[in-house]
């Protein structure tokens, strides 16, 4: 993990590298998709983004880039982030919308030529929040809409540059819009993120899920804890926040149940 923004009311980075942003113009704390408050960057669209500091993000190896946005209203061009030295400059960019389609496009530009940029074929909704991640890997870019690649294909590597100049929520074009939409979660890393990854942060809950199989007098067998990291198996009933999260949880942990001839399934909240 390169950079973390939590964008819990601020732009500080959770990575661990130190790597912190500047919120500037009409930025301000909002709720989230848990509904907790305070935890998530409102920008206002006409001039609100965060500023990264300079430096070497993307080096011709492997990325993806991720975050959850809840876009308030389409703003042509308008970026999820722009990275680089200027118009037409080195430019890695994710834009929430191809002009005013809502359809939003990856791009990659070495000096001020576009060596592969992919545009979704449709729009995402407003007013919801969506998971959107950009994953590159051996000359193939992907852009993901809650986990599910819309688009993508030949993308040369992203030359090994400083970028000086890295927005989130503004273009590097004067003429682009300012993206109108909370922003939550953004995530940088130096690597791709396998499908089952992605699918894991969409899932993501606020809480740590808890799982437990009941007692023998739901089946008989004989009670096993075969997993940790807060959940736990005994038998063969699991309760958990969300069933399916749950289960989609434990496939991304690539855990194996053992062999049992049925399992029950129930969900709380604890």
């Amino acid at each position: 993990l390169q950079l973390h923004y939590t964008m819990d009311g601020n732009a500080q980075d959770a990575s661990g590298n130190n790597i912190h942003g500047t919120m500037v113009g009409g930025v301000t704390p909002a709720t989230n998709r848990f509904g907790e408050a305070n935890k998530s960057l409102q920008l206002n669209g006409t001039n609100g983004h965060i500023t990264v500091p300079s430096g070497v993000y993307f080096d011709g190896s492997d990325f993806t880039v991720t975050a959850w946005v809840r876009r308030a209203a389409i703003t042509s061009w308008s970026r999820l982030f722009d990275f680089g030295n200027g118009e037409n400059s080195d430019n890695i960019l994710f834009a929430l919308s191809s002009a005013t389609t809502g359809r939003p496009v990856i791009s990659v530009r070495n000096g001020a030529t576009i060596v592969g940029q992919h545009t979704s074929p449709t729009a995402f909704a407003n007013n919801q929040w969506v998971h959107l991640s950009y994953t590159w890997s051996n000359n193939i870019g992907a852009l993901l809409v809650n986990g599910s690649v819309v688009a993508g294909g030949t993308q040369q590597a992203p030359l090994n540059v400083v970028r000086a100049i890295n927005y989130i929520g503004r273009s590097h074009w004067s003429n682009d819009g300012f993206a109108n939409a909370r922003l939550d979660d953004f995530r940088m890393y130096n690597r791709v993120l396998s499908t089952h990854e992605i699918q894991a942060l969409v899932l993501e809950q606020p809480n740590a899920l808890t799982a437990t199989v009941s007692p023998n007098n739901i089946c008989s067998g004989t009670a096993t804890n075969i997993v940790g990291n807060g959940l736990t198996w005994r038998d063969r009933l699991l309760i958990g926040y969300d069933i399916v999260k749950a289960l989609a949880y434990l496939y991304s942990q690539r855990v194996v149940l053992p062999t049992l001839s049925w399992y029950v399934v129930f969900a709380y909240d604890h």
